[in-house]
């Protein structure tokens, strides 16, 4: 009896070692076929433009981005093979957007493209110092279990969670308890933006989604994510 439980036990750990191999294979080869695009974005004096808000776009959406750090660096990973358009700028303090179009990109590729950016053809008077978003709030890559702020319930939960996965700056938000939907369907996707004017992050889809009239709630505009509080804006 000990020899065949001793066989089993040796047979069932070589079936788990055999799949945990093929796994992180798989896992593997993925990774390494994605690809980077990095670089800086300066102005027309070589000064460093930092917090421009970079978007990747893929047959006109936003499918990943980034934001220049304090020295006008940026990085977007995660890149699958393909055709991409880049959009950069669109905020008060750099009101023009610059879109690099049509860039090819291959697998396990790092790609390096630089802006140099016009951000003085508007009036001084017209500029406005746009506030720094606190990006020390933004969470590591990885999968967390936010709660449902209802707008209807004054921000009450009553008990319904979200699952939000972050890459870099993309973000997907899908049902995950006491929701009408099933667990796991998507609610929303895109880009996580700062809105100026509310000063809160947002689901973004686009860069005009960063000035949109209304935001959160029960209104048309994107969706209100709050990473301090744990919390997810819905209707």
């Amino acid at each position: 009896m000990a020899r065949k439980i001793g066989k089993w036990i040796y047979k069932f750990d070589m079936k788990k070692t055999i799949v945990a191999t093929v796994l992180c294979l798989l896992i593997g080869s993925t990774l390494y076929a994605q690809s980077t695009i990095k670089g800086q974005v300066k102005d027309t004096v070589g000064n460093s433009i930092p917090y421009l808000q970079i978007i990747l776009k893929q047959n006109n959406i936003a499918v990943n981005g980034a934001y220049t750090d304090d020295l006008g660096c940026y990085q977007i990973f995660g890149i699958k093979k393909g055709i991409y358009d880049i959009y950069v700028g669109g905020t008060p303090i750099c009101p023009k957007v610059h879109a690099e179009k049509d860039i090819s990109i291959s697998s396990s590729e790092v790609k390096f493209i630089n802006f140099t950016m016009n951000c003085m053809d508007v009036e001084m008077h017209d500029r406005v110092i746009e506030y720094v978003p606190p990006f020390y709030e933004l969470p590591k890559n990885g999968a967390y279990i936010y709660d449902v702020a209802f707008a209807e319930w004054q921000g009450r939960s009553m008990g319904a969670t979200v699952i939000v996965e972050i890459q870099d700056t993309t973000i997907v938000v899908k049902c995950n308890e006491n929701l009408s939907r099933a667990k796991g369907e998507i609610i929303d996707s895109g880009i996580i933006m700062w809105h100026e004017e509310t000063k809160q992050w947002i689901i973004g889809h686009s860069l005009e989604d960063k000035y949109a009239k209304e935001v959160g709630g029960c209104s048309d505009g994107p969706i209100v994510i709050d990473f301090k509080r744990k919390k997810v804006w819905l209707c």
